[in-house]
C-alpha cells in the first residue's frame, strides 16, 4: 500500500505542490521580485536623501517602504 505525500491536482504545473488551505506552494516570483526590487530602491533612496529631509516626511517614506515589502509577502511571496 502506498501513501501520498502532497495533494494531487490536474491543474498544478510540473513540480509544484500545494500548501496548506489548497493554496499553491510556489508564489509569483517575478511580481515578488519587482515588489522587492522597489522597495529596496525607495530604501536606498531615503539612505542618500534621508539626512536632508524632515523627519515629518522620511518617516513616511520608510513606513510605505515596510508596507511595500509587507505586501509583497502576502500578495506574491512563497506560500508557507
Amino acid at each position: 500500500m502506498t501513501t501520498l505525500t502532497h495533494h494531487q491536482d490536474p491543474d498544478l504545473r510540473e513540480g509544484e505542490t500545494l500548501a496548506r488551505g489548497g493554496r499553491r506552494a510556489m508564489g509569483r516570483p517575478l511580481l515578488f521580485a519587482v515588489l522587492l526590487s522597489v522597495a529596496s530602491l525607495v530604501v536606498l533612496g531615503l539612505l542618500v536623501a534621508g539626512p536632508a529631509l524632515p523627519l515629518a516626511a522620511a518617516m513616511p517614506v520608510a513606513g510605505g517602504a515596510a508596507v511595500l515589502v509587507i505586501l509583497a509577502w502576502a500578495l506574491a511571496g512563497p506560500r508557507l
